[in-house]
């Protein structure tokens, strides 16, 4: 999956930092011509257990893993068809399908 991190570290595209809120701060924004890298990296496992800007989606789906017997965790993910159509289905609700795959 080619997640905002990845791409930066391998693209070099964008920051690679997480676009969705985890990053904001109270501080003021410096002028530099290079952002920081210091922050809250947009990596599968962030995506997949920590953005709490995705807290609602994953939930969602989580529950749908465990009324056909699987946990949300990254070896039961992708064990059967359906618990992978939850992954999917949680991309797509989190609007993250595209940008991870193309």
């Amino acid at each position: 999956m080619k997640t905002p991190a990845w791409r930066h570290l391998i693209l070099r595209e964008g920051t690679g930092l997480c676009a969705r809120g985890c990053n904001e701060s109270d501080g003021d924004v410096s002028d530099e011509d290079e952002p920081s890298q210091d922050g809250v990296h947009d990596t599968l496992r962030h995506i997949l257990f920590e953005c709490v800007h995705l807290e609602t989606a994953r939930n969602k789906w989580e529950r749908e893993i465990r009324k056909v017997g699987g946990k949300w965790t990254l070896t039961e993910m992708f064990e059967t068809r359906e618990t992978f159509l939850a992954v999917i289905g949680f991309l797509r609700d989190s609007n993250l399908y595209k940008l991870l795959v193309y």
